[in-house]
């Protein structure tokens, strides 16, 4: 595979992006940037509003709980109405809106409130990924998920912002502060995207299959076709499926932007709120040197290799986590930026190889059914997180060590998989 691509610069890669992945690609800033400012701080603003730890594990499950249900209607929204408007609708509704309810949220059940209402959102990030993806060939959405990496990369350097907003004005102004800023940014960006946004080939094929029969009858079809992509025999698409699901399901509790990571470094690290931003441009500055330089570079090779690499220098992240002395700074240091060098080498490969994987005519179902397995398995993941931390803070870590363990499992799965039916097509070939 060394050969199979030529290696391209970031700039190079920015330029060469078409269509809806250029328009995609461009506009993710004015996203990424007042969410990264917000969501460092929000569990530590709930916090201050009574929240519990035990509280905020419910509080993550049950985003995910509700995001189980709106992802099984997330294939047959896109199919309906287009990819462009489910974008445009439930963008809206879900990050604008919870972000303005958790602007006026002063208890828990209005945080509750909040993550029901974000929970939405995942329709309209199955809408989002379909857009682009099916507007692209293999190379341009690789380079699109790597320069989605360096754009929320780069936004995470303005982290440090945040840390002096909150030691100027107190958390939970400045938090409010950063909730304003983002409800107006994501707005604009929502509406000014929905116009540069055209339908995708496949989502007008869609919407006109999708014209004379009913919207149940098209959840229907997208129901079957998450349960074709369970049960049909594309070994390697399941398998695929679980490495993402395990995948994502560990991000809520163990990565850096779990609701339990500024927590666990202000109450069990014992280091100080507004100190602890600056990890914010720690995570930034090694991840962006993995986007700009080792993925570019390792895209020439096999996939598998970076995402077993990535996997394990996690794998050391959560264990020099576990064992973070108290009060060290330098120790969370290095902490955050394994984890930021492995997820680096991580999230872009994953992101192609399930778009690699899916068959083109059941991609909506296959993505839809992604979202609903993430959803259930980072449900069952937080419903228990807040126990876990309970009992142990560190546990959380341990727990996200386990998980990861079973990506690199199935990765070699993945592999010998894959060679079977390598040497079946030879074999064929032959005979």
């Amino acid at each position: 595979m060394a050969g199979e691509n030529r290696k391209k610069t970031v700039l190079q890669s920015l330029r060469d992006l078409r269509g809806n992945a250029r328009v995609a690609v461009f506009h993710e800033p004015g996203w990424s940037i007042p969410y990264g400012l917000y969501s460092f701080y929000l569990s530590l603003y709930m916090k201050s509003q009574g929240v519990t730890d035990v509280q905020i594990g419910f509080l993550i499950s049950l985003n995910f709980i509700v995001g189980t249900a709106a992802a099984l209607f997330a294939g047959a929204a896109a199919d309906k109405i287009g990819r462009r408007k489910t974008v445009l609708i439930f963008g809206m509704f879900g990050w604008v809106g919870s972000v303005l309810l958790n602007l006026f949220a002063c208890n828990f059940w209005m945080f509750a409130l909040a993550q029901t209402v974000c929970a939405f959102s995942k329709i309209s990030d199955v809408a989002w990924q379909l857009t682009f993806i099916e507007d692209s060939d293999d190379e341009q959405r690789l380079a699109a998920f790597n320069l989605f990496g360096i754009i929320d990369i780069l936004a995470g350097f303005l982290t440090p912002v945040a840390g002096i907003l909150v030691a100027n004005l107190g958390l939970v102004r400045a938090e409010r502060s950063m909730l304003v800023f983002a409800a107006v940014c994501m707005a604009a960006i929502y509406i000014h995207r929905h116009i540069q946004y055209h339908e995708t080939q496949m989502g007008r094929l869609a919407m006109e299959r999708s014209r004379c029969i009913s919207y149940w009858d098209t959840l229907k079809n997208s129901l079957s076709q998450m349960k074709n992509a369970l049960t049909s025999g594309n070994h390697r698409l399941r398998t695929v499926l679980a490495i993402v699901v395990l995948f994502n399901a560990y991000q809520p509790i163990g990565a850096y932007s779990s609701m339990y990571f500024a927590p666990y470094l202000t109450d069990v690290a014992g280091l100080d709120a507004a100190v602890i931003s600056v990890l914010g441009f720690v995570n930034s500055a090694f991840m962006l040197s993995v986007y700009l330089f080792a993925v570019p570079a390792m895209s020439r090779f096999n996939k598998l290799f970076s995402l077993t690499v990535g996997l394990g220098i996690q794998m050391v992240s959560m264990l020099s986590r576990m064992l973070l002395p108290r009060g060290s700074i330098a120790w969370a240091v290095i902490s955050v930026a394994l984890f930021s060098v492995g997820f680096g080498l991580c999230r872009p490969f994953l992101d192609a190889l399930l778009a690699e994987a899916s068959p083109e005519e059941e991609r909506s179902g296959v993505y839809a059914l992604k979202n609903t397995l993430i959803s259930l398995a980072s449900a069952l993941a937080g419903s228990l997180s807040g126990f876990l931390y309970r009992l142990s803070p560190k546990s959380i870590y341990l727990a996200s060590l386990c998980l990861l363990a079973l990506c690199i499992l199935f990765i070699f799965h993945y592999f010998h998989q894959r060679q079977r039916e390598e040497r079946a097509a030879l074999s064929a070939q032959r005979d």
